[in-house]
């Protein structure tokens, strides 16, 4: 992983394990408010991951103080087996942040009262939003995770933007990033805060801001699919009324 990439995990999982703790301190939901707690800490593990990376790399005071912390908590694990059993469910979490966050609308939607309008609008909103975040995943050249032919290792690397497939494109787009790192690299606010991270920034808020739109576009649907249906149940229902009136009368 580049330190690239790495300022963009830690911006989007910090981003989105803030979201995910509210949703899990004001759930309603004892079983939702748990999942929530669980994905917020997989997104954590995640950040602090980046962290890593990115102390190693860059040699950053910043960096290193996250990666004390996330060697602080591996050791308070050790030899605590509660501690050792979060802490594998919160690094299966981070592993699989997808699948967990489905498995959490799976459990709203089984706790709902209209279980049918709630799977309706929760599958939309997910389908949306995986769907969103695919695309800005490629637009962006985040991360993917592969595994090594022959270890067998899962290793974090840079994804290729699907429009480099064409050459006009990729030697323009190419042009325009090494613009905008060589820019970056070289300016600072107030001369003092440099802005060489400002473009993994940039992409990690870029990702946030497509998943939440996905998301919000998803349910958006739900909801106009779940008032129509409603809307010709009540139809369905007053045609049925009159049409039993109507017998009665005759």
């Amino acid at each position: 992983m580049t330190a690239g990439l790495a300022i963009s995990g830690i911006t989007k999982n910090i981003v989105f394990s803030t979201r995910r703790t509210d949703r899990a301190i004001n759930s309603d939901n004892i079983a939702v408010s748990v999942g929530n707690a669980d994905i917020a800490s997989g997104q954590v593990k995640n950040a602090l991951e980046s962290a890593e990376v990115l102390a190693k790399e860059t040699k950053n005071g910043v960096f290193t103080g996250f990666k004390g912390a996330s060697d602080a908590i591996k050791n308070m694990s050790k030899g605590n087996i509660v501690m050792e059993g979060i802490g594998k469910v919160v690094g299966f979490t981070a592993d699989h942040i997808n699948p967990v966050i489905t498995a959490v609308g799976g459990i709203k939607v089984l706790t709902s009262d209209d279980k049918e309008s709630a799977l309706i609008q929760e599958g939309a909103a997910l389908g949306s939003m995986f769907t969103f975040e695919a695309i800005a995943k490629n637009v962006l050249e985040l991360e993917k995770k592969v595994k090594d032919p022959i270890s067998g290792e899962k290793k974090t690397v840079k994804r290729v933007a699907f429009y480099k497939s064409n050459p006009m494109l990729k030697v323009q787009a190419e042009k325009m990033e090494k613009a905008v790192n060589e820019f970056c690299a070289t300016r600072k606010i107030f001369n003092k805060i440099p802005l060489n991270h400002a473009p993994g920034i940039a992409k990690g808020l870029l990702f946030v801001g497509a998943s939440i739109t996905g998301y919000g576009v998803g349910k958006a649907i739900g909801d106009n699919i779940n008032n129509l249906r409603n809307s010709k149940e009540v139809a369905e229902t007053a045609n049925l009324t009159n049409n039993t009136a109507i017998s009665r009368a005759a």
